[in-house]
């Protein structure tokens, strides 16, 4: 969960989304903004395409998201190595748009485990832990 600096946006995250009441695993982020006197849905919901635990953060003005990942893939690259996903909002705050994904390259390294952005939106941080086995 996220919460922009002004309070007027807030981001939620959960692990496996419904789809027509099915649980697809693929996670959901859904965002809100507060307009006057009550919340209304920001952007589009985001479903899918987030494998694993989910995390997020937004910007302090809530126009820039990036979203953790801990089980995502690239295709062909290394299992569970995460990624993290920066997405902006349009101009008129309906949707989501993908600025770029960032997949993690070591297997089990869950990257996005936990994901930071700056306050501009400009820099991102995706932390990532590796969990060494035990022989």
């Amino acid at each position: 969960m996220s919460i922009s600096r002004d309070g007027s946006v807030v981001g939620a995250s959960a692990t496996n989304g419904l789809i027509d009441g099915v649980t697809d695993g693929g996670g959901r982020v859904t965002t809100y903004q507060y307009q006057g006197e009550e919340w209304v849905q920001y952007g589009s919901i985001l479903e899918g395409g987030m494998d694993g635990d989910v995390s997020l953060d937004l910007s302090n003005d809530g126009t820039v998201m990036v979203i953790g990942a801990t089980r995502e893939e690239k295709s062909g690259h290394s299992r569970s190595a995460g990624k993290a996903a920066v997405f902006v909002i349009n101009d008129d705050g309906t949707e989501w748009i993908l600025r770029q994904d960032l997949f993690g390259d070591t297997k089990g390294s869950n990257d996005g485990t936990s994901v930071a952005i700056s306050a501009d939106g400009e820099c991102i941080l995706s932390f990532y832990l590796y969990l060494f086995p035990f022989h």
